[in-house]
């Protein structure tokens, strides 16, 4: 039987990142991020003044250990992504409809490429930047909170 269990009372003043949802979960750990807002979150202090940040949970276990499958992660869409950063790679799709995204490491860019790391199955990928249609900055919990 299960233990009871009463999530945390949360301040509704601040919820007001938006988590957007997903819609199909690949083999490859991608996803497609479809638009829709699952969940409103409170703002961390860093992104008090970022009106477009937004948050997404983690979909599959290719970034574990880093990462395990629901951990919610922010992203400010002003802060570009340097090497060595978990990136959001959303690719583009066709006929109008959300490509494929993925959370990896950014190890390094190409003239037309970049590189990225993930842990699980460890592997190094390839993507062409003519496919890439964004490239976010996954924020880590010490630029988040100021530490």
């Amino acid at each position: 039987r299960p233990a009871p269990f009463e999530p945390p009372r949360r301040s509704g003043n601040n919820r007001d990142i938006p988590v957007f949802g997903v819609a199909a979960c690949g083999s490859d750990g991608g996803f497609q991020m479809n638009g829709e807002i699952v969940d409103r979150v409170q703002r961390p202090p860093a992104l008090t003044n970022v009106p477009k940040a937004f948050g997404i949970f983690v979909i599959g276990t290719s970034m574990e250990p880093r990462y395990s499958e629901g951990d919610l992660l922010f992203v400010n869409p002003s802060r570009p992504p340097g090497i060595g950063d978990d990136v959001l790679i959303e690719l583009h799709g066709s006929h109008g409809e959300p490509g494929p995204s993925y959370v990896k490491t950014l190890e390094r860019r190409m003239a037309g490429a970049i590189l990225c790391h993930q842990y699980n199955p460890p592997l190094t990928i390839s993507y062409d930047l003519g496919m890439v249609r964004n490239l976010f900055r996954i924020m880590r919990n010490n630029d988040l909170y100021g530490v």
